[in-house]
């Protein structure tokens, strides 16, 4: 089964950001990528995985007393 790969674009909208952000990831190599001929391509799994590490977990609620 192929996976479809997405383009810079796609991979943007993908993230909700702008072309720019993607292409600043690519450069300081903090995502995943593929390099075909002079494009660039995006697996939509590696693109979760990045957001899942951009995850920042709530802190349990504290119940202050009077």
């Amino acid at each position: 089964m192929r996976r479809e790969l997405l383009d810079t674009e796609q991979a943007a909208a993908h993230l909700g950001r702008d072309i720019n952000f993607v292409r600043r990831l690519v450069q300081h190599r903090e995502i995943n990528f593929y390099r075909v001929g002079r494009r660039l391509r995006f697996d939509p799994i590696d693109l979760n995985a990045f957001l899942a590490s951009c995850r920042v977990e709530a802190l349990p609620s504290r119940r202050f007393s009077r």
